[in-house]
């Protein structure tokens, strides 16, 4: 009857901690998604965002769809490093992980970066890009 009593009391707490972890599994889910964005913005604003210190208020936890003409592209081992072409002398530059030999000076070009892979430097702003379209 002891053992019984508490096989039950164990399925039932078992049961309990299982319905939470359940509830708490959808309501994070929930929160995640309800939180994601993406925005499209220019290289001359991100560039201004970084300048002004408002890019990681701004887009920190953004998808940031850039598009811009290249102003430069450069390789750096198996990938490269772009500049786009702003009105300003900060600037606005990507690292990618393999060089697009399609793309060249002057090129329109559309890239997708976290916003919070920024990173600030003295002449500009550095993102991590995966290249989407233009070349």
């Amino acid at each position: 009857m002891m053992n019984r009593r508490r096989t039950v009391g164990v399925a039932a707490l078992l049961a309990t901690l299982a319905a939470i972890g359940v509830l708490a599994f959808l309501l994070g889910e929930r929160q995640a998604l309800s939180s994601l964005a993406v925005r499209q913005i220019s290289p001359d604003r991100a560039a201004a965002a970084m300048q002004s210190d408002e890019f990681y208020s701004d887009y920190n936890e953004t998808t940031l769809v850039i598009r811009g003409s290249v102003a430069s592209i450069q390789a750096n081992g198996d990938g490269a490093t772009l500049q786009f072409a702003t009105h300003s002398p900060f600037k606005t530059l990507c690292q990618l992980a393999q060089y697009p030999s399609s793309v060249h000076d002057g090129a329109m070009l559309t890239v997708l970066t976290e916003g919070a892979s920024a990173q600030r430097q003295s002449s500009g702003v550095v993102l991590s890009c995966s290249v989407i379209s233009g070349g």
